[in-house]
């Protein structure tokens, strides 16, 4: 009964979480879509709190993580999704200063730190482990999507390969 009630308190923040995020959304689309400045922050937004939402989920519904540590790992993601909504309000006053972009991304990867951290102390190795490939899986794709958008046919990422 704990689990399904911290499970369903884990659907409801990833819903809210969501709905903010589209609520912060750019004029004219979500994240990542035209706007110059507002494109990198946009996307800087989703990565902070899509990841981390993923994280979560995975662990409540991927992972046999035991009863009574779900309400730990709860407490530690809220934690880490209140900083992240602080951070979000700094990346919306910088606008296109990219200097001030990368200060807030190194303040959310002190705060994916310290949640690691906090986790460490509560999931075994082996959890961890799982959930670090995970995470890593998570921030790996957008990279290669970008990386890919731009190649001509016939290329790693760029559609077709020639003579198929």
């Amino acid at each position: 009964m704990k689990r399904l009630i911290v499970i369903s308190s884990a659907i409801v923040f990833t819903i809210i979480l969501a709905i903010a995020i589209i609520a912060q959304a750019p004029p004219g689309g979500m994240p990542g879509g035209p706007g110059g400045g507002m494109m990198m922050m946009g996307g800087m937004q989703s990565v902070l709190t899509l990841t981390m939402e993923r994280s979560l989920a995975y662990l409540l519904l991927e992972m046999n993580v035991p009863d009574e540590q779900l309400p730990k790992i709860r407490a530690i993601y809220l934690e880490s999704w209140k900083a992240y909504s602080e951070l979000n309000k700094k990346l919306e006053q910088v606008g296109n200063d990219r200097d001030a972009m990368m200060g807030i991304r190194a303040e959310a990867d002190k705060i994916k730190e310290k949640r690691i951290e906090k986790l460490k102390e509560i999931l075994s190795a082996d959890d961890m482990k799982k959930l670090t490939e995970y995470e890593t899986k998570l921030t790996e794709r957008p990279q290669r999507q970008r990386q890919g958008a731009g190649a001509p046919q016939g290329q790693p990422g760029g559609g077709r390969p020639q003579g198929r």
